[in-house]
């Protein structure tokens, strides 16, 4: 809905002034506490409308629609949409969203409209090149309220992010500003310090990357971004635009928001790392040099075109933005540490040319990335994306074939099917979503040189692993090797599931000490979640009736009690580091729907649970 032009009321100026930010970045950013959410680019497919493919993503069992295991959503909040339709157009897809447990969304904004938008040239060479970004990012960004809001209302850009923030607050968590800002149209910028024409050494001739402009404009639009999102929230994280190039970061972490060669001066006292909380970034390790290396003695490529190069392509690509980070001091010491989300990544179905791609191979890195995205610290991963753009007959490159659903442009609403990926993606949100990495625990596996994997935790302290074989032969997803887990853990059988349970609901029973691992992640559970609670019973917890249970307490401790559901989510806590002496105390359990619950008592850091079930 457009912002009515109104007079600054006496009352409401002060308050306009008092909410602007204060402190950046640099001084502090909110570690994110959410559980880690499995995401997806939608896209737009005539005649679906986005509600439609939410749901379809999510699942809806009122619906009899079967999901693909997504539980967010990236979708584009561009200003020249909004100015045309209205700030509320989105409002009931949005409810549809948060109605189907998508409330931890990313949003990407930018775009301005033809009115809003500079039409600078800065290469003066090329008539043609006019600046992609917003005009008037330089007036002031804040006013006294004269038109009814705190932002100059002549900055379009902060009079966007106003209005679209204001609208979306609580159903976005991640504001991602601009959409592969870095997208590289010279091949700069991969190249290394030294080489002509780098990022790392000279800033982005203007028209050569996607924004037509100069780099210290991002700077500013990050600016703009942060002052405004923080105003109005807090809590909202503000994020670069899924970076493609860790030179591009270098260039954001150098430079102030100063349109003279990004000097610090008194207006411009701030670099670029000020401006935002969470770095995103994009990884398509199948065209990203990954999985290839130049080999001078043959003159050509040597490939190793399989699932496990490219998650360790997905790894480095990380590490190369952190260590970035880290050398202009985001440690965790002289500034915080950034938070992380991943908003595109995937490999391809199908090969085309040299590249790699195979069902196999998609699938099998769709798991091991989201394995891996989570032992590196990621919040979000989305992968790119909803459904195919074409069908596979007639797919002309890799990105037509990437969906997590077949082909469905022109297809009727819920007339669609996932593919292998989007059964994949499904198996591992179902059986891990809600779990949260344990590095401890991965520790503890002592996984050998050809296996990998990693532990996960819920909150009832039961244990899911993901193992499988590594594979270092070029194009090859079939690959084997034994694996024990180590007696110490105490294991005897197993819940093993395949990567394609949530087609099939198979579980077999394993012996933990004899597994046979293939290239494709198994998943394991040492206790299922109906027999949690035999395999870790409570030796305080005595459940007197369907409303009360007794807490025997045979010394003094510290004690914490919680109501957990059957997926491990806590419902409700009962005591929170309370300080007991020895005895016997009583309890009464919180009202709930009827069901299966656990009681999770942690006394002296010791965990244990004990099932009840609520009539």
């Amino acid at each position: 809905m457009r912002l009515l032009k109104l007079g600054c009321l006496v009352f409401l100026c002060p308050l306009f002034i008092f909410a602007q930010s204060t402190t950046t970045a640099n001084d502090k950013i909110i570690p994110y506490q959410g559980d880690f959410r499995y995401g997806v680019n939608m896209g737009y497919y005539a005649p679906w409308q986005d509600h439609q493919l939410a749901e379809i993503a999510v699942g809806d069992e009122k619906m009899d629609l079967p999901g693909v295991g997504v539980n967010a959503v990236r979708p584009a909040l561009f200003e020249h949409f909004f100015d045309y339709w209205g700030y509320d157009v989105r409002k009931e897809a949005f409810d549809r969203y948060e109605a189907l447990g998508m409330t931890e969304n990313v949003g990407f904004i930018g775009y301005p409209s033809d009115d809003h938008r500079d039409k600078t040239i800065f290469c003066p060479d090329d008539e043609k090149q006019e600046s992609a970004v917003f005009k008037n990012l330089y007036e002031p960004i804040w006013d006294n309220g004269e038109n009814g809001t705190p932002v100059n209302d002549e900055n379009y850009y902060a009079l966007y992010v106003y209005k679209i923030v204001h609208q979306y607050k609580g159903q976005v968590r991640f504001w991602e500003v601009w959409n592969e800002p870095d997208f590289d149209y010279a091949s700069n910028a991969w190249k290394k310090p030294g080489d002509p024409g780098n990022w790392w050494d000279n800033e982005p001739f203007p028209c050569s990357y996607a924004l037509k402009a100069p780099a210290f404009y991002y700077n500013r639009i990050l600016r703009i971004s942060y002052e405004v999102i923080k105003s109005i929230d807090p809590t909202l994280y503000v994020c670069t635009g899924g970076l493609g190039y860790p030179s591009f970061l270098d260039v954001i972490l150098r430079n102030t928001d100063n349109p003279d060669e990004g000097n610090v001066n008194t207006e411009f006292p701030l670099k670029g790392g000020a401006y935002f909380d969470v770095l995103s970034f994009h990884s398509y390790p199948h065209i990203d040099g990954s999985v290839r290396q130049w080999d001078n003695e043959s003159w050509g490529f040597k490939y190793q075109r399989h699932s496990d190069a490219a998650v360790a392509g997905f790894v480095k690509r990380k590490k190369e933005f952190e260590s970035v980070l880290q050398k202009y001091g985001y440690n965790g010491q002289q500034f915080p540490k950034k938070e992380w989300i991943c908003t595109e990544s995937t490999i391809p179905r199908v090969k085309f040319e040299d590249n790699m791609g195979s069902e196999m191979a998609h699938t099998n890195y769709i798991i091991k990335s989201l394995v891996a995205a989570q032992k590196e610290g990621l919040h979000q991963y989305h992968i790119y994306t909803m459904a195919d753009s074409k069908k596979v007959e007639d797919a002309k490159g890799s990105y037509d074939l990437m969906g997590l659903f077949y082909a469905i442009e022109g297809n009727e609403p819920y007339d669609h099917t996932p593919t292998v990926g989007g059964i994949a993606y499904k198996t591992t949100s179902e059986l891990l979503f809600g779990w949260r990495y344990d590095a401890e625990q991965t520790a503890k596996l002592k996984l050998p040189p050809n296996a990998d994997g990693a532990a996960f935790r819920n909150n009832a302290g039961a244990f899911t692993y993901v193992l499988w074989a590594k594979t270092t032969t070029d194009e090859n997803e079939l690959i084997s090797t034994t694996y024990a887990f180590p007696k110490v853990l105490k294991f005897g059988k197993l819940d093993r599931m395949e990567w394609d349970f949530s087609k099939t609901g198979t579980i077999k029973k394993v012996d933990a000490l004899y597994l046979q691992l293939n290239g494709a992640p198994s998943f394991f559970r040492a206790m299922s979640d109906q027999t949690i609670e035999s395999a870790k019973l409570s030796p305080y917890i005595r459940v007197a009736s369907a409303k009360h249970f007794n807490l025997l307490l045979p010394a003094a401790g510290t004690v914490n009690i919680k109501l957990i559901d059957n997926k491990g989510v806590t419902i409700n806590t009962l005591l929170n580091d309370k300080k007991l002496t020895a005895g016997t105390y009583k309890y009464t359990l919180p009202s709930q729907q009827s069901g299966v619950y656990f009681i999770q008592t942690t006394v002296n850091g010791q965990v244990t649970v004990q099932k009840v079930v609520l009539p």
